[in-house]
């Protein structure tokens, strides 16, 4: 599936609402331009994204769309904060930051990502291999976290090379 995985950054929906620290919704794609900033996949036709929060610190933002537009009314709003705020419990206490910790950048096109992540199982399988060598050795979960954040690097290198 293309673009099964990407990062969004602050030229996101997402990226948006967490800046702002509150829930911002996308009613009509045809309308996004004069709203809030984002980043479309084609069959993507509406959005909402809500801030995972707990006790004024956040773990991320748990964004959904939908194929048709308008079709995030009042109650299904709702619904997708409560959906955040059960996800709050997924997360260990320091998975959440203050909000002036989080300092999102601007993220390249999906496609230039996609690029990166047809790497990421060598990238894992390397940095296992190399963590082996260490006492402790290193483990999947480990080698995965250094894997991701060396892409967020490089990714935000990409998008700040290109402006």
């Amino acid at each position: 599936m293309k673009h099964a995985v990407a990062y969004l950054g602050i030229e996101s929906l997402a990226g948006y609402a967490l800046s702002n620290l509150r829930i911002r919704t996308i009613q009509d794609r045809s309308e996004s331009l004069t709203l809030y900033p984002a980043r479309w996949l084609d069959w993507e036709e509406s959005a909402v994204a809500c801030p995972i929060m707990r006790e004024g610190r956040f773990a991320g933002c748990l964004l959904v769309s939908s194929t048709q537009p308008r079709y995030f009314v009042p109650h299904r709003e709702a619904l997708i904060q409560n959906y955040a705020e059960l996800i709050v419990l997924a997360f260990e206490p320091e998975g959440f930051y203050d909000p002036h910790d989080i300092q999102l950048g601007l993220m390249p096109n999906f496609d230039e990502q996609e690029k990166c992540f047809n790497t990421l199982r060598q990238r894992v399988a390397k940095a296992m291999v190399e963590g082996s060598k260490r006492q402790p050795p290193v483990t999947i979960m480990e080698a995965e976290q250094l894997v991701w954040q060396q892409l967020e690097e490089e990714l935000l290198e990409l998008a700040h090379d290109r402006a």
